[in-house]
């Protein structure tokens, strides 16, 4: 094995046991374990743990993007606020 210590990028993924190795889906071979049963849980682990740093990036950039409602369309006071949205009964003031 090769002492290429740089860090797992994005396209490395996902990351496959082969016996007691682990590679890249394109083959390259990153690490190995002490058992095949070890290299296949470390694999799902990093997968796992890809797919979920994907998904948060994701989310992050369509929170980022996402338009937020701006309550100055809805006018200055509680009046403009609809009745279903009050607190408690559908009578009485809103605050």
């Amino acid at each position: 094995m090769t002492k290429d210590h740089r860090p797992l990028k994005p396209d490395d993924f996902p990351v496959e046991a082969d016996n007691d190795k682990l590679k890249t889906h394109k083959g390259q071979k990153i690490a190995e374990a002490d058992s095949e049963e070890l290299a296949e849980n470390i694999a799902e682990r990093l997968n796992d743990q890809a797919h979920q740093e994907e998904h948060d990036r994701w989310s992050f950039q369509e929170a980022r993007t996402t338009p937020r409602l701006s309550f100055s369309s809805l006018g200055s006071g509680p009046e403009h606020i609809p009745r279903s949205c009050w607190p408690g009964p559908n009578t009485g003031s809103p605050v």
